[in-house]
């Protein structure tokens, strides 16, 4: 989670971080600079050492931003598929459920995502299809009552006591959907023992629901990250629904334009609970012809989807997922570095996405662990210890998801500064410009560096 570059001076940091929110106060992206984002893809070492499982489901995909969104995109999905899979961290009980927001303009490769959601889809379709048959043969059974209730004389019911009619089965799905009312993601979540996926490909079917009274669920989002309870009291038939431990995986993927219709500013305590991707690659033309080297796409995700399938069936016993010693450390120290990096740059509101990354790591831990015993052969049952490779590629990733946070953070609106703030903010910025030229770095270094456009430097040095 650490970046080991050095950077500007600490008074650069702060002033950057000071006129950054200023600009993102006025729009969602900081001037016209969006052509200088530069936000990491993820290293190669990290897909030479995955779990085979995940390098099957990437090994369609060129190498870079494609790639990444669908492996983003199936740790999302998996993360929500083992109800028994469990850590403890800071004292509590977690899953390994993820929560993971996808951004780049249309047409950018977040196609992957639709792949991600096929591999636990079958299971989905199986359970869903149970319940539509539970429901029919309660319908049968209610009908049933009702008919022997009209037709059993006053006496015989005072004798023979009905004990009411049949209660109606709980509806087994894997995903929710994401376009659902508060009270309907609650019910699904009450009838599934705490554990949803919501995979949505759209960022506009989350983002109109949350803006409707009977639909707004960002509170149950916020409260499924951390497993709080949540609860709803309806005055018809005094209904009451209570959740425990909700385990909502969630993944979504959007435009940057859509994003402020699911999380509106940068101090939303939804956007410290996601991983991000985030990127804004040049638009080129790829070849669609069958020998791109895809291959059959939907058949090579059917034939994952069988796998997957079978291991969420077998995966049943509890998973208790532990780090050592070592890794611990390491973990709270990336977090520190982490942390004091953010709230240098971006400012104490920076602070949460930081803490919140830690359990993500966390979890990408649990989940590399989990599917680790596959490649073995072995049944992923009792307690197992994250092996240090898979442990370094959770930290890398997290590392990758940090810098991508950030970058949206910094064109997220937030409140802004006072004028002399941003005055002062200016000034230091133009000092710390003046002396990189100085030192011999170019202007386009020194706009990237400093977050503005190349022009606002040139004017900068003129002036000096």
């Amino acid at each position: 989670m650490h970046n080991q570059q050095q950077g500007p001076t600490i008074e650069a940091l702060q002033a950057h971080a000071i006129q950054v929110a200023a600009d993102a106060s006025e729009n969602l992206l900081v001037g016209d600079d969006t052509h200088l984002l530069d936000t990491p893809t993820i290293p190669d070492e990290v897909y030479e050492t995955l779990p085979l499982l995940l390098q099957r489901g990437v090994q369609p995909y060129h190498a870079g931003h494609e790639r990444d969104i669908a492996l983003t995109s199936i740790l999302g999905v998996l993360s929500g598929c083992f109800p028994t899979l469990t850590g403890q961290y800071d004292g509590l009980k977690v899953w390994a459920a993820l929560y993971v927001f996808v951004i780049a303009p249309a047409a950018n490769g977040k196609g992957g995502m639709n792949m991600a959601r096929k591999l636990a889809y079958p299971t989905h379709a199986a359970w869903v299809a149970q319940s539509k048959e539970a429901f029919q043969l309660h319908e049968i059974e209610l009908d049933q009552y009702n008919q022997q209730k009209r037709t059993a004389s006053k006496a015989s019911q005072l004798l023979t006591p009905s004990d009411g009619p049949p209660a109606p089965p709980k509806f087994r799905q894997l995903f929710v959907p994401a376009n659902s009312s508060a009270a309907s993601i609650l019910g699904a979540l009450n009838d599934n023992e705490g554990h949803l996926i919501m995979c949505e490909t759209e960022g506009d079917t989350l983002a109109g629901p949350l803006k409707q009274e009977w639909g707004n669920f960002s509170d149950i989002l916020r409260k499924a990250f951390h497993h709080e309870p949540v609860t709803s009291q309806r005055k018809t038939g005094r209904e009451h629904l209570e959740v425990n431990s909700p385990v909502l995986a969630t993944v979504l993927t959007a435009t940057l334009g859509q994003v402020r219709g699911i999380i509106p500013s940068a101090e939303n305590g939804l956007f410290s609970r996601f991983l991000f991707y985030f990127c804004n690659p040049a638009q080129t033309w790829r070849s669609v012809a069958p020998n791109n080297g895809r291959g059959n796409l939907s058949q090579h995700f059917d034939q994952l989807s069988e796998v997957v399938t079978e291991l969420l069936a077998t995966v049943t016993e509890p998973v208790i997922v532990e780090l050592t010693s070592t890794q611990w450390d390491q973990l709270n120290e990336a977090g520190r570095q982490a942390l004091a990096d953010a709230v240098a740059v971006y400012g104490e509101e920076s602070g949460g996405i930081i803490k919140r990354l830690g359990l993500s790591t966390f979890r990408l831990a649990m989940l590399l662990t989990l599917l680790r015993q596959t490649d073995c052969g072995l049944l992923p049952a009792g307690r197992l210890v994250c092996a240090d490779d898979d442990f370094a590629t959770a930290l890398t990733l997290a590392d990758v998801y940090r810098r991508h946070a950030l970058a949206l953070f910094a064109r997220m609106p937030r409140e802004a500064p006072a004028p002399q703030a941003r005055t002062t903010a200016r000034e230091a910025m133009r000092r710390q410009a003046v002396e990189l030229n100085r030192e011999g770095e170019s202007n386009r270094k020194i706009a990237i560096r400093l977050g503005v456009v190349e022009g606002t430097v040139r004017n900068w040095l003129k002036s000096n």
